[in-house]
């Protein structure tokens, strides 16, 4: 038979214990306090205050204040961005109302019998609160007179053929009433 014995070793005092236990607790509160105030040193840093650890109570007013004119900052760069925006978007919703307006007016115009009259003037005259205005083209081999205008208008046509005896003319009437947009009108001329 065998004896098997155990030793058991001594029960460690409790003399010590507690100590050890509170200034494991102080150390562990100690490291907390200083990991806040680290932690507040780097926001702190942030807004660009600098403080030490006497000034706790004027913490809060700074951090506002901070806050206060980084904000009032912020809203000014907002206000300015906005601006921008608001007037590049009015500059080129102006510049689009000045598209191309020009309208393309077309006459033409022949004589009694049909026949296309080369050479002949063709005026357009316009009455406007502007003020009047006046067109005055000479129509191409095929008797037709081609007109670029600015803006859309009712003209009166004039035609004449002064080259011929006795005099030839005509008068007639031209709707250029949309912008981008091409009128057409026919003229015959008759002699006087």
């Amino acid at each position: 038979m065998r004896i098997i014995t155990f030793v058991c070793p001594e029960p460690p005092s409790n003399i010590g214990l507690k100590e050890t236990v509170t200034k494991k607790k102080q150390e562990r509160n100690r490291k907390k306090k200083n990991l806040f105030w680290q932690f507040i040193n780097k926001v702190l840093n942030l807004l660009s205050v600098k403080i030490n650890k006497t000034s706790k109570p004027t913490i809060k007013k700074t951090i506002i204040n901070k806050i206060n004119k980084s904000m009032k900052t912020t809203f000014l760069k907002i206000s300015a961005l906005a601006s921008v925006v608001l007037l590049i978007f009015a500059a080129t919703s102006i510049s689009s109302c000045k598209k191309d307006q020009t309208c393309r007016g077309y006459v033409n115009v022949y004589d009694s019998a049909s026949n296309k009259v080369p050479l002949a003037t063709v005026r357009l005259d316009a009455y406007t609160i502007n003020g009047d205005i006046t067109y005055t083209e000479k129509t191409d081999g095929n008797g037709l007179a081609t007109f670029d205008i600015a803006l859309p208008a009712i003209f009166d046509i004039y035609v004449t053929k002064e080259d011929d005896f006795p005099l030839m003319w005509g008068k007639g009437s031209l709707n250029v009433d949309e912008p981008r947009k091409a009128g057409w009108a026919t003229v015959a001329i008759n002699q006087q």
